[in-house]
């Protein structure tokens, strides 16, 4: 295995542990930034990798393999991204959810009659 190689495989590693992470009942935010971190530094190596090595030093067996590794990196990266959507947009819904009724509370003690219109 080529050092590209073992970058990938570590940029995947680093990618399941944060689908991991995202997935728990209770996600550790610092976990996931400092995995980011690692993964971006990675990254940055990876950058320094491939201009040393050109394709053409690779063989036809070492480049499928990276092709296989870097294609699950996309799956994991897409699949981290569609993850934290996800969750932006329950939190979105519950802080509307939120304000809607902090109107309505308030516009019971305001109001003789109270105004419904925001539900």
């Amino acid at each position: 295995m080529t050092p590209l190689h073992n970058i990938l495989g570590q940029l995947n590693d680093r990618s399941e542990a944060i689908l991991r992470e995202i997935d728990e009942n209770e996600p550790s935010f610092d976990a996931i930034k400092s995995q980011l971190g690692q993964r971006e530094e990675l990254v940055k190596k990876l950058g320094i990798l491939t201009e040393a090595n050109p394709k053409d030093s690779l063989s036809e067996e070492e480049r499928i393999s990276l092709r296989f590794l870097f294609e699950t990196f996309v799956e994991l990266n897409d699949g981290i991204q569609n993850n934290l959507q996800n969750i932006l947009n329950s939190h979105k819904e519950k802080l509307g959810t939120a304000v809607n009724q902090r109107k309505v509370e308030k516009s019971y003690r305001v109001l003789k009659n109270p105004d419904i219109s925001y539900f």
